[in-house]
């Protein structure tokens, strides 16, 4: 529905520059929250969300560094935390 409603990247636009989105890009990580309820409703807000062609979504995450060591063990601590939440307590 996003990328339907808006076919341009967000970022490319903002610069004059005429790029279709092919991705779309979560504004608030869904992974920054614990719970499975709250992944979920993060996951599908509509203005969570951001059309992005290909090259501005790998670049938003490169600054992120979410793909770093760093975030790949934060990201594993949550789920772990979610998974003992849900089934261990």
């Amino acid at each position: 529905m996003k990328l339907r409603n808006n076919p341009l990247c967000e970022l490319c636009k903002n610069s004059d520059l005429i790029v279709p989105a092919t991705e779309v890009h979560h504004i608030i990580p869904v992974e920054s929250v614990i719970g499975e309820s709250q992944m979920y409703a993060l996951m599908f807000q509509y203005n969570n969300l951001m059309s992005l062609c290909h090259s501005c979504h790998a670049d938003i995450h490169r600054q992120m560094f979410s793909h770093s060591k760093e975030a790949v063990k934060a990201n594993q601590r949550r789920a772990t935390e979610s998974f003992i939440d849900k089934f261990l307590k």
